[in-house]
């Protein structure tokens, strides 16, 4: 199967709780697989998890409970391993355990082979976040010595492309869980959102969102509702990006995720938005829609989002939260500097510290690291 042709599902995904066992059959048919589970988890923040098998499973799932009651040790060490791992490496069982004799097998291998008949094992770590994990494990056929490279090739495709869209699905989560829905319930969603066909034309936009095109700092719609932007290289690379994503989104394509700055004629801080692939999972918009999802994080009036649940993640000191708190109300240096009393250079440095253990450059991109953490739903 060709992995292009999985693409369609893998992003159903990202707005729907009911197509997990569709995607994973056809990535598990793509990675000559027999089986195919994903396990995803916020380990703090609120609550989300997810673990789906596909349909090898479904009438398997008695032998699956023993085995994890009886050899759940020898998963965790598998699981352990990938949550560790370079996102999106191919992690082998023999990577795990390198002294392990496949011949000679263990008690957790022969329970595998006898009751669910599959032997060897493979695995993704599918997020380099920090704050949740999440994992694509595959199981082959009993009789399969060497998984084939056909699969690993098409693996090099597929696995980024899920892991981008459970990173939606997360996002999204907390609108399902409180609303039963995603695409038609974006207002409350405190940051700007908005859904483009491929053609470019805007379909939907959030309150948020919309504030942003009426403000007109640099970016708004046109009289045909496609974004506008003064500059004709920024413009032409969105547009491209919003095709290509929509390309993706329909398997026609391979485009994940791009971000792009757009400067204000304001002079504030560039606005920053993430194309990505979007599909209705769920039919709320329109049926089998592929188009692309535009996130745009406005550094100067970011939403009501608190530094506090990155302390723990990032190992965030009582003051670096309370500089990044005033970070997030839009405040600069300077500013900080004199609402806490001390002296610009200790206030550009604690900035430095806060941005280095998130892995970012700036307040934008502290921003955007924050929304993916705890996104800003009421």
């Amino acid at each position: 199967m060709s992995p292009y042709s999985c693409l369609p599902s893998i992003y159903d995904i990202a707005t729907s709780d009911h197509k997990w066992t569709e995607a994973l059959d056809q990535i598990a048919q793509s990675l000559n697989s027999s089986g195919a589970i994903i396990y995803a988890a916020n380990s703090s923040q609120f609550d989300y998890e997810v673990n789906h098998v596909n349909s090898y499973y479904h009438n398997k799932m008695e032998e699956v409970f023993v085995y994890l009651e009886r050899f759940q040790e020898f998963d965790k060490q598998g699981i352990m391993k990938l949550f560790s791992s370079p996102v999106f490496d191919r992690i082998d069982d023999l990577d795990v355990w390198p002294d392990l004799d496949l011949e000679k097998g263990r008690e957790d291998l022969d329970f595998l082979r006898a009751s669910l008949g599959v032997g060897r094992r493979a695995g993704f770590n599918l997020t380099a976040e920090r704050g949740w994990n999440a994992t694509l494990t595959l199981q082959y056929d009993k009789d399969i010595i060497q998984p084939d490279k056909g699969g690993m090739e098409n693996s090099r495709i597929l696995v980024p492309h899920l892991g981008k869209a459970i990173e939606l699905n997360r996002f999204y989560s907390q609108l399902r869980k409180k609303y039963n829905a995603v695409l038609s319930v974006l207002d409350k969603v405190k940051i700007g959102i908005c859904l483009a066909s491929p053609s470019g034309e805007i379909l939907i936009s959030n309150q948020q969102c919309q504030s942003l095109f009426d403000n007109k700092d640099g970016l708004y719609l046109d009289h045909h509702g496609e974004l506008f932007i003064p500059d004709e290289d920024i413009l032409n690379n969105i547009r491209e990006n919003i095709r290509q994503c929509s390309a993706t989104a329909a398997g026609e394509h391979t485009t994940r995720t791009i971000d792009i700055l757009v400067g204000r004629t304001s002079g504030k801080d560039p606005y920053l938005l993430t194309i990505s692939p979007l599909r209705d999972g769920e039919n709320e918009f329109e049926r089998s829609f592929s188009g692309a999802m535009i996130m745009i994080v406005d550094p100067d009036n970011p939403p009501q989002i608190a530094s506090s649940p990155a302390a723990k993640v990032f190992n965030l000191t009582k003051t670096e939260v309370e500089v990044a708190d005033l970070l997030l109300k839009g405040h600069n240096i300077g500013e900080i500097a004199d609402i806490r009393n001390v002296t610009f250079d200790t206030t550009k440095n604690q900035c430095k510290s806060i941005y280095s253990k998130m892995s970012v450059s700036n307040r934008t991109n502290l921003v955007k690291r924050l929304i993916s953490l705890c996104p800003p739903i009421i």
